[in-house]
């Protein structure tokens, strides 16, 4: 590895003449050049578009990341979803509803499902995500994500609802309810 040592004349002339027992010189700030201007603002813009890339759609809150995590466990299988939900389900939520229990919804679930992936997220809070999942069969399905707003900003809950369309007007292409 080689090192290599960049001193600005500036620099320099201000080491001597401090050597040689003069008063040191202001020196004039250095402009950065114009290249070093672009380069910086360049990775400045592509930071908030990585990270929105990273987060898949999902808001950059508590919930968002509480509700990514646990879509990413439900598509990735069982003991994905067991790990997940003991590191981001409350205490208390543990003891109404243990692990085992909340397998067997999965479970449930996951045999009607399939996997699950991000469509929209329909509202967004401190606490709280509502987003419309896609079921393997491309079925659509709300899911609100509710999340403590205080530290450790665990899960308190889940609710699941289908849309559904009215008998005769899926040829419309929507009105859900």
């Amino acid at each position: 590895m080689q090192l290599k040592m960049v001193v600005s004349s500036a620099a320099a002339m201000l080491f001597v003449s401090c050597v040689a027992g003069a008063a040191p010189k202001a020196v004039p700030p250095r402009t950065p050049a114009p290249a070093a201007k672009a380069a910086v603002s360049t990775l400045a813009a592509k930071a908030p578009a990585k990270r929105a890339q990273e987060l898949g759609g999902w808001p950059d809150t508590r919930a968002g990341e509480i509700a990514r995590r646990w879509v990413t466990a439900f598509s990735a299988g069982e003991d994905s979803m067991r790990a997940c939900l003991q590191q981001i389900v409350t205490p208390e939520g543990l003891a109404r509803h243990p692990i085992a229990e909340r397998l067997e919804t999965y479970r449930n679930f996951r045999e009607s499902l399939g996997t699950l992936s991000l469509a929209s997220v329909d509202r967004s809070g401190p606490g709280e995500v509502e987003a419309t999942l896609l079921a393997s069969d491309m079925s659509k399905h709300k899911f609100t994500f509710a999340v403590q707003t205080v530290p450790p900003f665990k899960l308190i809950s889940i609710k699941a609802t289908e849309h559904r369309m009215h008998p005769g007007l899926e040829w419309l292409g929507g009105f859900h309810h």
